[in-house]
């Protein structure tokens, strides 16, 4: 039980943790102008593409299930675990098959770009599907295009250091 990989990946969850935090409770509340950035979605993303697809399902979950559980708290009890188990799994699938195109860094933020759409639109349709009121036509068409429009202009100062925090380098694979 002394591997240091669960040490480090107790220690990203910890992070994780923080950052949803601090997602939740400054940075939501804050007048940004187009909805301001996700940070949870900037660490979630390129964690999992350095991943196993298994390994990120699982990160997936535990990340949905803290911002589940985070104040305001509003919504469905799930939601996000599931959706972020789903999309981590996706991802780190389609990382671990086409391993020389995640390292190019252009191509890393496109897929970055692509995988918080995926994120945030399937957030919205299981929404819609639930009854939740913050799943309505203002959040596909305000939310989601503002909100990849902050992270892919914070994506490349962002990726290189959460790929260097997790200490994932797919060639050492």
């Amino acid at each position: 039980m002394n591997n240091p990989r669960y040490a480090k990946d107790a220690a990203l969850l910890g992070i994780a943790f923080v950052v949803i935090v601090i997602q939740s409770s400054v940075i939501t509340r804050i007048a940004w102008p187009l909805h301001g950035p996700n940070f949870t979605l900037l660490l979630f993303i390129p964690w999992v593409l350095s991943e196993t697809p298994f390994r990120a399902a699982v990160i997936g979950f535990f990340m949905g299930g803290f911002i589940d559980l985070a104040p305001p708290g509003n919504g469905p009890v799930g939601q996000w675990a599931l959706v972020m188990t789903l999309i981590g799994f996706g991802l780190a699938s389609f990382a671990e098959r086409s391993r020389d195109l995640v390292q190019s860094p252009l191509v890393e933020v496109g897929i970055f770009a692509l995988g918080a759409f995926a994120l945030l639109f399937t957030w919205g349709i299981l929404g819609l599907m639930m009854g939740d009121d913050r799943a309505s036509a203002k959040y596909f068409f305000q939310f989601i295009p503002s909100s990849l429009l902050w992270n892919v202009v914070l994506a490349p100062f962002v990726l290189p250091l959460v790929r260097k925090t997790t200490f994932a380098r797919r060639v050492r694979r």
